[in-house]
């Protein structure tokens, strides 16, 4: 697994190329995760693609999990998710949680394109 900056070379959100292939060149390997054992940086699968975990927070008292995932297009989405409730995560690779401040730096002219 490779960890990769939030924006690519070109300043966009890598999560495009994510959307495509897998970002070591290799094959496009997942695994499925219980909500427990997600963290910020995993890019998981959504309805809009794939994206981000950007936050997430964790509720043992009532077994409640919210997530909040970064799409391609900057959106930002907030999923519940209960008991054995979880994501399907990517094993190639991951965005490096330190970067995933500059997703919300995007204007809305370079998330559109």
């Amino acid at each position: 697994m490779i960890t990769v900056s939030a924006l690519g070379k070109d300043g966009e959100s890598i999560l495009h190329d994510f959307q495509r292939s897998s970002p070591s060149g290799g094959e496009c390997r997942t695994e499925w995760r219980d909500r427990t054992r997600l963290v910020p940086g995993d890019v998981v699968r959504d309805a809009a693609g794939w994206c981000v975990v950007g936050g997430i927070s964790h509720d043992g008292v009532t077994g409640i999990t919210v997530v909040a995932v970064i799409d391609a297009d900057n959106q930002v989405w907030r999923h519940t998710l209960i008991m054995s409730g979880g994501a399907e995560v990517r094993l190639d690779g991951r965005i490096d949680p330190d970067t995933l401040h500059k997703l919300g730096t995007l204007t809305p002219a370079a998330a559109a394109a």
